[in-house]
């Protein structure tokens, strides 16, 4: 087995595992005053989530050089860079923002809603942007290994039933930006990912010939 297709396997099992802590130590949304308090907090679960998202970029490379699919590809840098943009925006600059006014008068107060309704709203969009990418790219990803004849099949059937609930929850209205919704999104994605790192560590991506 090629070295490399191990060593991309390790990789999206570290980063998924990465993204369980986040969630874990993730702190639901407030006002500012509690963005101001728990702006430490905050910043340092939404550091781990990018460090642990370009941890699985890292690892996608390897994916793409064992199934060959460049569209593939680039819907999941996409899907990942808008998550990291999202992480930026939700984690590092709203805490930082609301840090500077701990304590606003009426017209800052007013000021910082605004601002703050804007970023999450913001966030919102690339949060879609990450959800349609990365639902697109596991279906591809998981065509590729039918197409392929590997071994690794149920990788395959599980990224492809993973993207038809997204597509299915979507359009009956479940809200994948809340924070519970964002959170089952995150663990679906997170599973499929450890199944894909897996059978690339065991060497089941391989052809069934």
């Amino acid at each position: 087995m090629n070295e490399n297709t191990r060593k991309g396997g390790w990789l999206l099992i570290c980063g998924s595992l990465m993204c369980v802590v986040t969630m874990g130590l993730h702190p639901a949304g407030g006002d500012a005053l509690y963005l101001s308090k728990m702006a430490p907090v905050f910043m340092a679960t939404h550091y781990l989530a990018i460090i642990a998202l370009q941890i699985l970029i890292v690892g996608f490379v390897n994916v793409k050089r064992l199934l060959r699919s460049d569209t593939a590809f680039v819907f999941t840098i996409t899907g990942f860079s808008a998550a990291i943009v999202a992480g930026a925006i939700n984690g590092i600059t709203l805490p930082l923002f609301a840090s500077k006014y701990p304590a606003p008068d009426a017209e800052q107060e007013r000021m910082v809603y605004v601002v703050i309704k804007y970023c999450l709203t913001l966030n919102k969009a690339f949060d879609y942007v990450m959800i349609g990418s990365l639902c697109v790219a596991i279906a591809m990803w998981s065509v590729a290994i039918l197409q392929q004849k590997l071994k690794a099949v149920w990788v395959a059937y599980a990224g492809l039933l993973l993207s038809f609930l997204i597509v299915v929850s979507f359009m009956a209205g479940f809200v994948f930006t809340s924070l519970s919704g964002f959170r089952t999104l995150s663990a679906g994605l997170i599973i499929w990912l450890i199944l894909l790192g897996t059978a690339m560590v065991r060497g089941k991506l391989h052809d069934n010939n």
